[in-house]
Protein backbone atom coordinates (compact mmCIF):
# COMPACT_ATOMS: atom_id res chain seq x y z
CA UNK A 1 0.00 0.00 0.00
CA UNK A 2 1.56 3.29 -1.12
CA UNK A 3 1.37 6.25 1.25
CA UNK A 4 1.68 9.96 0.74
CA UNK A 5 2.61 12.81 3.08
CA UNK A 6 0.05 15.15 4.50
CA UNK A 7 0.04 18.59 2.84
CA UNK A 8 1.43 21.56 4.78
CA UNK A 9 -1.05 22.73 7.45
CA UNK A 10 -3.73 20.11 6.72
CA UNK A 11 -7.29 20.92 7.75
CA UNK A 12 -9.95 18.59 9.10
CA UNK A 13 -12.47 20.07 6.66
CA UNK A 14 -10.24 19.23 3.69
CA UNK A 15 -9.75 15.64 4.88
CA UNK A 16 -13.48 15.16 5.39
CA UNK A 17 -14.15 16.53 1.91
CA UNK A 18 -11.61 14.09 0.44
CA UNK A 19 -13.48 11.18 2.01
CA UNK A 20 -16.85 12.46 0.74
CA UNK A 21 -15.43 12.96 -2.76
CA UNK A 22 -14.03 9.43 -2.77
CA UNK A 23 -17.38 7.98 -1.70
CA UNK A 24 -19.19 9.99 -4.39
CA UNK A 25 -16.70 8.80 -7.04
CA UNK A 26 -17.25 5.19 -5.95
CA UNK A 27 -21.01 5.52 -6.14
CA UNK A 28 -20.59 7.03 -9.62
CA UNK A 29 -18.73 3.89 -10.67
CA UNK A 30 -15.39 5.53 -11.35
CA UNK A 31 -12.72 2.83 -11.66
CA UNK A 32 -9.84 4.98 -10.38
CA UNK A 33 -11.74 5.46 -7.10
CA UNK A 34 -12.42 1.71 -6.90
CA UNK A 35 -8.72 0.99 -7.47
CA UNK A 36 -7.79 3.37 -4.63
CA UNK A 37 -10.26 1.67 -2.33
CA UNK A 38 -8.95 -1.78 -3.19
CA UNK A 39 -5.35 -0.66 -2.59
CA UNK A 40 -6.02 0.77 0.90
CA UNK A 41 -9.11 -0.88 2.39
CA UNK A 42 -8.05 -4.09 4.19
CA UNK A 43 -11.48 -5.75 3.83
CA UNK A 44 -11.53 -5.17 0.07
CA UNK A 45 -7.88 -5.87 -0.77
CA UNK A 46 -8.68 -9.07 -2.68
CA UNK A 47 -11.60 -7.61 -4.64
CA UNK A 48 -11.36 -6.47 -8.24
CA UNK A 49 -12.25 -2.84 -9.07
CA UNK A 50 -15.40 -4.10 -10.82
CA UNK A 51 -16.47 -6.00 -7.71
CA UNK A 52 -15.75 -2.99 -5.49
CA UNK A 53 -17.86 -0.83 -7.81
CA UNK A 54 -20.82 -3.08 -7.05
CA UNK A 55 -20.14 -3.20 -3.30
CA UNK A 56 -22.12 -0.96 -0.95
CA UNK A 57 -19.74 1.31 0.99
CA UNK A 58 -20.31 3.84 3.76
CA UNK A 59 -18.64 7.15 4.52
CA UNK A 60 -16.60 5.43 7.24
CA UNK A 61 -15.16 3.10 4.57
CA UNK A 62 -14.06 6.08 2.49
CA UNK A 63 -12.59 7.77 5.58
CA UNK A 64 -10.56 4.65 6.36
CA UNK A 65 -9.14 4.64 2.82
CA UNK A 66 -8.10 8.29 3.07
CA UNK A 67 -6.46 7.71 6.45
CA UNK A 68 -4.50 4.70 5.22
CA UNK A 69 -3.40 6.57 2.09
CA UNK A 70 -1.76 9.10 4.43
CA UNK A 71 -0.08 6.31 6.41
CA UNK A 72 -2.44 6.19 9.41
CA UNK A 73 -4.16 2.95 10.56
CA UNK A 74 -7.56 4.54 11.07
CA UNK A 75 -9.60 7.72 10.53
CA UNK A 76 -9.55 8.66 14.25
CA UNK A 77 -5.74 8.37 14.29
CA UNK A 78 -5.51 10.69 11.29
CA UNK A 79 -7.80 13.27 12.89
CA UNK A 80 -5.84 13.06 16.14
CA UNK A 81 -2.54 13.65 14.35
CA UNK A 82 -3.90 16.66 12.47
CA UNK A 83 -5.54 18.22 15.51
CA UNK A 84 -2.39 17.76 17.65
CA UNK A 85 0.07 18.56 14.84
CA UNK A 86 1.77 15.17 15.20
CA UNK A 87 4.35 14.49 12.44
CA UNK A 88 2.93 12.18 9.78
CA UNK A 89 4.38 8.67 9.46
CA UNK A 90 6.28 9.44 6.23
CA UNK A 91 8.23 12.17 8.00
CA UNK A 92 8.89 9.85 10.94
CA UNK A 93 10.24 7.13 8.66
CA UNK A 94 12.54 9.61 6.92
CA UNK A 95 13.95 10.62 10.27
CA UNK A 96 14.65 6.94 10.99
CA UNK A 97 16.77 6.65 7.83
CA UNK A 98 14.30 4.78 5.62
CA UNK A 99 14.82 4.96 1.86
CA UNK A 100 12.29 6.81 -0.28
CA UNK A 101 13.94 6.49 -3.70
CA UNK A 102 11.45 7.43 -6.42
CA UNK A 103 8.76 8.40 -3.89
CA UNK A 104 6.10 11.08 -4.41
CA UNK A 105 6.64 13.39 -1.41
CA UNK A 106 5.56 16.75 -2.76
CA UNK A 107 5.00 19.26 0.04
CA UNK A 108 6.46 17.05 2.78
CA UNK A 109 7.31 18.89 6.03
CA UNK A 110 10.74 18.19 7.53
CA UNK A 111 11.29 21.47 9.34
CA UNK A 112 14.07 21.04 11.91
CA UNK A 113 14.41 17.29 11.27
CA UNK A 114 17.74 15.41 11.55
CA UNK A 115 17.76 13.12 8.53
CA UNK A 116 21.40 13.15 7.48
CA UNK A 117 22.34 10.44 4.99
CA UNK A 118 18.77 9.64 3.91
CA UNK A 119 18.09 8.55 0.33
CA UNK A 120 15.66 10.31 -2.02
CA UNK A 121 17.04 9.34 -5.43
CA UNK A 122 14.65 10.45 -8.21
CA UNK A 123 12.01 11.36 -5.60
CA UNK A 124 9.59 14.27 -6.03
CA UNK A 125 9.85 16.63 -3.06
CA UNK A 126 8.69 19.78 -4.84
CA UNK A 127 7.53 22.52 -2.44
CA UNK A 128 8.86 20.59 0.57
CA UNK A 129 9.70 22.39 3.81
CA UNK A 130 13.32 21.62 4.81
CA UNK A 131 13.89 24.72 6.93
CA UNK A 132 16.62 24.20 9.55
CA UNK A 133 16.78 20.47 8.69
CA UNK A 134 20.05 18.54 8.87
CA UNK A 135 20.41 16.96 5.41
CA UNK A 136 24.17 16.38 5.42
CA UNK A 137 25.32 13.46 3.23
CA UNK A 138 21.78 12.99 1.87
CA UNK A 139 21.35 11.48 -1.61
CA UNK A 140 19.15 13.59 -3.93
CA UNK A 141 20.35 12.02 -7.21
CA UNK A 142 17.92 13.12 -9.94
CA UNK A 143 15.36 14.33 -7.39
CA UNK A 144 12.87 17.14 -8.01
CA UNK A 145 13.59 19.79 -5.37
CA UNK A 146 11.91 22.68 -7.14
CA UNK A 147 10.89 25.56 -4.87
CA UNK A 148 11.70 23.79 -1.59
CA UNK A 149 12.13 25.95 1.51
CA UNK A 150 15.63 25.59 2.93
CA UNK A 151 16.39 28.57 5.17
CA UNK A 152 19.06 27.43 7.64
CA UNK A 153 19.24 23.93 6.13
CA UNK A 154 22.49 21.95 6.33
CA UNK A 155 23.37 20.39 2.96
CA UNK A 156 27.05 19.72 3.65
CA UNK A 157 28.29 16.69 1.72
CA UNK A 158 24.94 15.98 0.04
CA UNK A 159 24.77 14.49 -3.45
CA UNK A 160 22.62 16.61 -5.77
CA UNK A 161 23.76 15.23 -9.13
CA UNK A 162 21.14 15.77 -11.84
CA UNK A 163 18.55 17.19 -9.46
CA UNK A 164 16.07 19.95 -10.25
CA UNK A 165 16.52 22.86 -7.84
CA UNK A 166 15.01 25.60 -9.99
CA UNK A 167 13.76 28.67 -8.16
CA UNK A 168 15.32 27.80 -4.81
CA UNK A 169 16.79 30.33 -2.39
CA UNK A 170 20.26 29.21 -1.23
CA UNK A 171 21.30 32.63 0.05
CA UNK A 172 23.97 32.48 2.78
CA UNK A 173 23.81 28.68 3.08
CA UNK A 174 26.90 26.52 3.66
CA UNK A 175 27.11 24.28 0.58
CA UNK A 176 30.69 23.07 0.93
CA UNK A 177 31.53 19.56 -0.21
CA UNK A 178 28.37 19.11 -2.29
CA UNK A 179 28.39 17.07 -5.49
CA UNK A 180 26.60 19.28 -8.06
CA UNK A 181 27.12 17.97 -11.65
CA UNK A 182 24.13 18.41 -13.93
CA UNK A 183 21.97 20.25 -11.38
CA UNK A 184 19.29 22.65 -12.63
CA UNK A 185 19.56 25.87 -10.63
CA UNK A 186 17.69 27.96 -13.15
CA UNK A 187 16.60 31.27 -11.55
CA UNK A 188 17.76 30.14 -8.10
CA UNK A 189 19.03 32.66 -5.55
CA UNK A 190 22.44 31.69 -4.22
CA UNK A 191 23.87 35.06 -3.26
CA UNK A 192 26.51 34.78 -0.56
CA UNK A 193 26.45 30.98 -0.43
CA UNK A 194 29.55 29.16 0.77
CA UNK A 195 31.30 26.45 -1.25
CA UNK A 196 34.90 25.25 -1.40
CA UNK A 197 37.42 24.54 -4.14
CA UNK A 198 36.39 20.90 -4.24
CA UNK A 199 32.83 21.78 -5.28
CA UNK A 200 32.05 20.43 -8.74
CA UNK A 201 29.43 22.36 -10.73
CA UNK A 202 30.19 20.64 -14.06
CA UNK A 203 27.28 20.91 -16.51
CA UNK A 204 25.04 22.72 -14.01
CA UNK A 205 22.32 25.05 -15.32
CA UNK A 206 22.72 28.32 -13.44
CA UNK A 207 20.90 30.47 -15.99
CA UNK A 208 19.39 33.59 -14.45
CA UNK A 209 20.86 32.80 -11.04
CA UNK A 210 21.84 35.49 -8.54
CA UNK A 211 25.52 34.84 -7.67
CA UNK A 212 26.28 38.38 -6.63
CA UNK A 213 29.25 38.42 -4.25
CA UNK A 214 29.52 34.62 -4.23
CA UNK A 215 32.82 32.94 -3.33
CA UNK A 216 33.55 30.61 -6.25
CA UNK A 217 37.33 30.40 -5.91
CA UNK A 218 38.75 27.33 -7.63
CA UNK A 219 35.32 26.01 -8.54
CA UNK A 220 34.93 23.66 -11.51
CA UNK A 221 32.34 25.32 -13.76
CA UNK A 222 33.27 23.38 -16.91
CA UNK A 223 30.37 23.33 -19.40
CA UNK A 224 28.09 25.27 -17.05
CA UNK A 225 25.33 27.59 -18.29
CA UNK A 226 25.87 30.97 -16.62
CA UNK A 227 23.87 32.94 -19.14
CA UNK A 228 22.30 36.11 -17.74
CA UNK A 229 23.81 35.42 -14.29
CA UNK A 230 24.60 38.17 -11.79
CA UNK A 231 28.28 37.64 -10.90
CA UNK A 232 28.91 41.22 -9.79
CA UNK A 233 31.56 41.32 -7.06
CA UNK A 234 32.00 37.53 -7.12
CA UNK A 235 35.37 35.98 -6.28
CA UNK A 236 36.15 33.75 -9.26
CA UNK A 237 39.90 33.38 -8.80
CA UNK A 238 41.25 30.14 -10.25
CA UNK A 239 37.83 28.91 -11.39
CA UNK A 240 37.56 26.67 -14.45
CA UNK A 241 35.18 28.20 -17.02
CA UNK A 242 36.12 25.89 -19.93
CA UNK A 243 33.19 25.70 -22.35
CA UNK A 244 31.00 27.85 -20.09
CA UNK A 245 28.29 30.16 -21.46
CA UNK A 246 28.71 33.59 -19.82
CA UNK A 247 26.53 35.40 -22.33
CA UNK A 248 24.86 38.56 -20.98
CA UNK A 249 26.21 37.93 -17.49
CA UNK A 250 27.13 40.75 -15.12
CA UNK A 251 30.83 40.53 -14.18
CA UNK A 252 31.22 44.04 -12.74
CA UNK A 253 33.72 44.09 -9.88
CA UNK A 254 34.32 40.34 -9.96
CA UNK A 255 37.82 38.93 -9.35
CA UNK A 256 38.78 36.88 -12.40
CA UNK A 257 42.48 36.30 -11.75
CA UNK A 258 43.81 32.95 -12.91
CA UNK A 259 40.56 31.66 -14.44
CA UNK A 260 40.47 29.21 -17.37
CA UNK A 261 38.47 30.60 -20.34
CA UNK A 262 38.98 28.04 -23.12
CA UNK A 263 35.86 27.84 -25.30
CA UNK A 264 33.91 30.36 -23.18
CA UNK A 265 30.90 32.13 -24.73
CA UNK A 266 30.98 35.86 -23.90
CA UNK A 267 28.20 37.17 -26.17
CA UNK A 268 26.52 40.21 -24.65
CA UNK A 269 29.14 40.78 -21.94
CA UNK A 270 29.96 44.50 -21.72
CA UNK A 271 33.15 45.92 -23.23
CA UNK A 272 34.24 47.35 -19.86
CA UNK A 273 33.91 43.91 -18.31
CA UNK A 274 35.93 42.32 -21.14
CA UNK A 275 38.64 44.94 -20.65
CA UNK A 276 38.76 44.18 -16.95
CA UNK A 277 38.82 40.48 -17.75
CA UNK A 278 41.77 40.90 -20.11
CA UNK A 279 43.71 42.98 -17.63
CA UNK A 280 43.21 40.46 -14.84
CA UNK A 281 44.27 37.58 -17.10
CA UNK A 282 47.62 39.26 -17.90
Amino acid sequence: MATRPLPPNPSLKSLKNQAKQLLHAHRSGKMDACERIGASHPRLAEFSPQTIANTELSLSDAQLVVAREYGFPSWPKLLEAVSQNIPNPVTFLLEKGCKFNGAQLEGIRLEGARVEGFELEHANVKNADFRRADLRDADFLGANLENIRCEGTIFRGASLTGSNMAGMDFSDLDLTGINWPGVNLNNARVAGFHIDRHTDLTGTNLQGTNLKGADLRGTNLCGTSLRNVDLAGADLRGANFTGTNLGESDLHGSDLRGIELKGVVLKGVGSSELTALASQRE
